[in-house]
């Protein structure tokens, strides 16, 4: 009868297989988390539509792009001079990607953006609803170029 090491693979051998094999899943999940996570990400760039803007916070005002006529730790509420602002800034030769982000009372709000674009002959060509978004948004709206379409994210929650 042959020894019992003879039937099973070394031991040592056995955990180094084990190793690679782990670390070559974690190479693999780690490259497809990346991947979609820059999937997940905006496309287009967020500061080519003229002259580009993100719009925040801070004092009232408009100053570098930015709408400036709400604190950023305050939720955002609907405002007919920021929603004019908005409009001042979004191409009416384009169809829009609107994104909302938040809670219910936070969709309620973007709703109202929605309806005010709507009403002043933009087209919204696609909406969509998110709960959160990771990692979340660093401002109240964001306008991005996707080519054939802009992109609008509305975040009321936003800190900035």
């Amino acid at each position: 009868m042959e020894p019992e090491t003879a039937q099973h693979p070394h031991p040592k051998t056995v955990w180094q297989w084990r190793i690679t094999i782990a670390i070559a899943v974690v190479a693999v999940l780690g490259t497809s988390i990346w991947g979609l996570l820059n999937f997940l990400k905006p496309s287009g760039n967020s500061s080519t539509i003229n002259g580009g803007v993100t719009m925040g916070a801070g004092s009232a005002g408009i100053n570098n792009g930015t709408i400036n006529n709400f604190n950023g730790a305050q939720r955002l509420e609907f405002s007919e001079m920021t929603a004019q602002e908005l409009e001042r800034r979004l191409p009416h030769d384009r169809g829009i990607d609107l994104k909302t982000v938040g809670s219910n009372r936070d969709q309620q709000v973007a709703e109202q953006y929605r309806a005010y674009l709507v009403s002043h002959g933009y087209r919204i060509e696609h909406r969509t609803v998110i709960g959160m978004m990771a990692p979340p948004p660093d401002t109240k709206f964001t306008i991005g170029n996707d080519g054939n379409m802009i992109s609008l994210v509305i975040a009321p929650s936003a800190t900035q």
